[in-house]
Protein backbone atom coordinates (compact mmCIF):
# COMPACT_ATOMS: atom_id res chain seq x y z
CA UNK A 1 0.00 0.00 0.00
CA UNK A 2 2.86 2.17 0.67
CA UNK A 3 4.53 1.80 -2.21
CA UNK A 4 1.78 2.08 -4.24
CA UNK A 5 0.45 5.28 -2.50
CA UNK A 6 3.89 6.65 -2.94
CA UNK A 7 4.14 6.01 -6.62
CA UNK A 8 1.10 7.49 -7.09
CA UNK A 9 1.87 10.76 -5.79
CA UNK A 10 5.28 11.08 -7.57
CA UNK A 11 3.87 9.77 -10.82
CA UNK A 12 0.69 12.87 -9.77
CA UNK A 13 -2.04 10.09 -9.98
CA UNK A 14 -2.64 12.20 -6.86
CA UNK A 15 -2.00 15.96 -7.85
CA UNK A 16 -0.09 18.16 -5.31
CA UNK A 17 -2.68 19.34 -2.99
CA UNK A 18 -4.93 16.31 -3.72
CA UNK A 19 -7.08 14.91 -0.35
CA UNK A 20 -6.11 11.34 0.91
CA UNK A 21 -8.34 10.15 4.15
CA UNK A 22 -8.06 6.85 5.79
CA UNK A 23 -11.62 5.61 5.12
CA UNK A 24 -11.83 6.00 1.30
CA UNK A 25 -7.89 4.52 1.21
CA UNK A 26 -9.42 1.53 3.34
CA UNK A 27 -12.69 0.88 1.27
CA UNK A 28 -10.07 1.05 -2.06
CA UNK A 29 -7.55 -1.61 -0.35
CA UNK A 30 -10.48 -3.39 1.34
CA UNK A 31 -8.50 -3.33 5.01
CA UNK A 32 -8.66 -1.69 7.98
CA UNK A 33 -7.51 1.77 8.77
CA UNK A 34 -4.33 0.83 10.85
CA UNK A 35 -1.94 -0.10 8.07
CA UNK A 36 -3.66 2.76 6.04
CA UNK A 37 -2.80 5.08 8.83
CA UNK A 38 1.00 3.81 8.87
CA UNK A 39 1.32 3.84 5.46
CA UNK A 40 0.48 7.83 5.48
CA UNK A 41 2.66 8.15 8.36
CA UNK A 42 5.72 6.95 6.38
CA UNK A 43 4.69 9.12 3.64
CA UNK A 44 4.58 12.16 5.99
CA UNK A 45 8.28 11.12 7.06
CA UNK A 46 9.29 11.81 3.61
CA UNK A 47 7.55 15.04 3.25
CA UNK A 48 5.08 13.66 0.35
CA UNK A 49 1.99 14.87 2.14
CA UNK A 50 0.82 17.01 4.88
CA UNK A 51 -1.21 15.35 7.93
CA UNK A 52 -4.24 17.17 8.93
CA UNK A 53 -6.81 16.74 11.71
CA UNK A 54 -9.61 13.90 11.67
CA UNK A 55 -7.29 11.19 9.78
CA UNK A 56 -6.90 13.47 6.86
CA UNK A 57 -4.22 14.48 5.02
CA UNK A 58 -3.60 16.19 1.53
CA UNK A 59 -0.42 15.53 -1.10
CA UNK A 60 2.08 18.23 -0.62
CA UNK A 61 2.80 21.06 -3.01
CA UNK A 62 5.86 21.68 -5.02
CA UNK A 63 7.91 24.57 -3.28
CA UNK A 64 8.07 26.71 -6.46
CA UNK A 65 9.10 29.84 -4.21
CA UNK A 66 12.32 28.09 -3.51
CA UNK A 67 13.16 26.23 -6.38
CA UNK A 68 16.84 28.16 -6.64
CA UNK A 69 17.64 26.39 -3.23
CA UNK A 70 16.15 22.95 -4.55
CA UNK A 71 18.96 23.06 -8.03
CA UNK A 72 21.50 24.12 -6.13
CA UNK A 73 20.89 20.79 -3.57
CA UNK A 74 19.56 18.44 -6.32
CA UNK A 75 23.47 19.21 -8.04
CA UNK A 76 25.24 19.67 -4.64
CA UNK A 77 23.55 15.95 -3.41
CA UNK A 78 24.46 14.51 -7.15
CA UNK A 79 28.50 15.04 -6.85
CA UNK A 80 28.51 13.99 -3.41
CA UNK A 81 26.86 10.48 -3.52
CA UNK A 82 28.67 9.99 -6.53
CA UNK A 83 31.76 11.27 -4.97
CA UNK A 84 31.01 9.22 -2.45
CA UNK A 85 30.23 5.96 -4.72
CA UNK A 86 33.56 6.35 -5.98
CA UNK A 87 35.58 6.03 -2.72
CA UNK A 88 33.10 3.18 -1.09
CA UNK A 89 31.64 1.08 -3.63
CA UNK A 90 31.51 -2.42 -3.92
CA UNK A 91 31.08 -4.72 -7.58
CA UNK A 92 27.59 -5.42 -6.58
CA UNK A 93 26.81 -2.28 -6.46
CA UNK A 94 27.71 -1.02 -9.56
CA UNK A 95 25.86 -4.14 -10.77
CA UNK A 96 22.86 -3.06 -9.98
CA UNK A 97 23.30 0.16 -11.16
CA UNK A 98 24.38 -0.55 -14.66
CA UNK A 99 21.32 -3.04 -14.99
CA UNK A 100 18.97 0.11 -13.56
CA UNK A 101 20.73 2.01 -16.97
CA UNK A 102 20.45 -0.85 -19.23
CA UNK A 103 16.39 -0.53 -18.13
CA UNK A 104 16.42 3.11 -18.36
CA UNK A 105 17.49 3.06 -22.54
CA UNK A 106 14.73 0.22 -22.90
CA UNK A 107 12.10 2.26 -21.20
CA UNK A 108 13.29 5.59 -23.44
CA UNK A 109 12.86 3.21 -26.59
CA UNK A 110 9.58 2.11 -25.53
CA UNK A 111 8.38 5.92 -24.83
CA UNK A 112 6.97 4.56 -21.34
CA UNK A 113 7.12 7.92 -19.26
CA UNK A 114 6.53 7.16 -15.96
CA UNK A 115 9.35 4.20 -16.37
CA UNK A 116 11.78 6.59 -17.57
CA UNK A 117 11.33 8.83 -14.35
CA UNK A 118 10.79 6.18 -12.31
CA UNK A 119 14.13 4.44 -13.25
CA UNK A 120 16.25 7.43 -13.88
CA UNK A 121 15.23 8.14 -9.97
CA UNK A 122 16.42 4.55 -8.91
CA UNK A 123 19.67 4.85 -10.94
CA UNK A 124 20.83 7.89 -9.12
CA UNK A 125 19.45 6.68 -5.91
CA UNK A 126 21.00 3.46 -6.23
CA UNK A 127 24.87 5.29 -6.91
CA UNK A 128 23.58 7.33 -3.62
CA UNK A 129 23.29 3.81 -1.76
CA UNK A 130 26.56 3.04 -3.61
CA UNK A 131 28.30 5.58 -0.87
CA UNK A 132 27.60 3.75 1.65
CA UNK A 133 26.00 7.25 3.65
CA UNK A 134 21.91 6.35 4.64
CA UNK A 135 22.34 10.01 5.55
CA UNK A 136 23.03 11.13 1.70
CA UNK A 137 21.12 8.75 0.33
CA UNK A 138 17.76 9.96 2.39
CA UNK A 139 18.31 13.46 1.86
CA UNK A 140 19.11 12.79 -1.84
CA UNK A 141 16.20 10.55 -1.94
CA UNK A 142 14.12 13.80 -0.90
CA UNK A 143 15.51 15.91 -3.78
CA UNK A 144 14.83 12.60 -5.98
CA UNK A 145 11.14 12.72 -5.56
CA UNK A 146 10.77 16.42 -6.09
CA UNK A 147 12.51 16.25 -9.50
CA UNK A 148 10.32 13.26 -10.73
CA UNK A 149 7.03 15.46 -9.42
CA UNK A 150 8.13 18.47 -11.86
CA UNK A 151 9.35 16.86 -14.32
CA UNK A 152 5.68 14.77 -14.87
CA UNK A 153 4.85 17.89 -15.48
CA UNK A 154 5.55 17.59 -18.70
CA UNK A 155 6.72 14.80 -21.46
CA UNK A 156 9.96 13.28 -21.15
CA UNK A 157 9.54 10.37 -23.30
CA UNK A 158 12.27 11.82 -26.35
CA UNK A 159 14.39 8.85 -26.77
CA UNK A 160 17.35 10.74 -28.15
CA UNK A 161 17.63 12.80 -24.41
CA UNK A 162 16.87 9.74 -22.14
CA UNK A 163 19.85 7.86 -24.51
CA UNK A 164 22.36 11.19 -24.17
CA UNK A 165 21.72 11.01 -20.52
CA UNK A 166 22.62 7.40 -20.58
CA UNK A 167 25.23 7.85 -21.90
CA UNK A 168 26.85 10.22 -19.42
CA UNK A 169 25.41 7.45 -16.60
CA UNK A 170 27.92 5.04 -18.44
CA UNK A 171 30.54 7.75 -18.21
CA UNK A 172 29.99 8.58 -14.51
CA UNK A 173 29.71 4.38 -14.11
CA UNK A 174 33.22 4.29 -15.62
CA UNK A 175 34.87 6.69 -13.65
CA UNK A 176 33.34 5.28 -10.04
CA UNK A 177 34.42 1.68 -11.24
CA UNK A 178 37.95 3.22 -11.74
CA UNK A 179 37.82 5.30 -8.53
CA UNK A 180 38.60 8.37 -10.06
CA UNK A 181 37.02 10.62 -7.45
CA UNK A 182 37.77 14.15 -9.11
CA UNK A 183 36.53 12.92 -12.78
CA UNK A 184 33.14 11.13 -11.31
CA UNK A 185 32.52 14.63 -9.32
CA UNK A 186 32.78 16.51 -12.53
CA UNK A 187 30.39 14.45 -15.08
CA UNK A 188 27.93 13.57 -12.22
CA UNK A 189 28.10 17.92 -11.27
CA UNK A 190 27.66 18.42 -15.86
CA UNK A 191 24.94 15.70 -15.98
CA UNK A 192 23.25 17.52 -12.60
CA UNK A 193 23.18 20.83 -14.27
CA UNK A 194 21.88 19.39 -17.57
CA UNK A 195 19.17 17.97 -15.16
CA UNK A 196 18.16 21.43 -13.47
CA UNK A 197 17.95 23.12 -17.06
CA UNK A 198 15.36 20.58 -17.96
CA UNK A 199 13.62 21.43 -15.22
CA UNK A 200 14.11 24.98 -15.58
CA UNK A 201 12.99 24.86 -19.22
CA UNK A 202 9.97 23.56 -17.81
CA UNK A 203 8.95 26.59 -15.97
CA UNK A 204 9.86 28.89 -18.76
CA UNK A 205 7.65 27.17 -21.45
CA UNK A 206 4.68 29.25 -22.54
CA UNK A 207 2.34 29.17 -25.27
CA UNK A 208 0.70 32.34 -25.44
CA UNK A 209 -3.24 31.09 -26.85
CA UNK A 210 -5.25 33.75 -29.39
CA UNK A 211 -8.45 35.27 -28.54
CA UNK A 212 -10.81 36.79 -31.06
CA UNK A 213 -11.53 40.66 -29.55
Amino acid sequence: MYSLLKEEILDLTFSPGAALDEVSLAKRFRTSRTPVRHALQRLALEELILPLPCRTAIVSQIDYLNLGAFFDAYVLMTRATVRLAAINYRLDNLASVKMLNSKLVAASIARHEQAILALNAEFHLALAHAGGNPYYSSTFERLLNTERRILRLRDHGDARVIQHHSRQHVAIISAVERGDVDEADYLAGRHAEEGVEIMQRHFLRWAPFSIDL
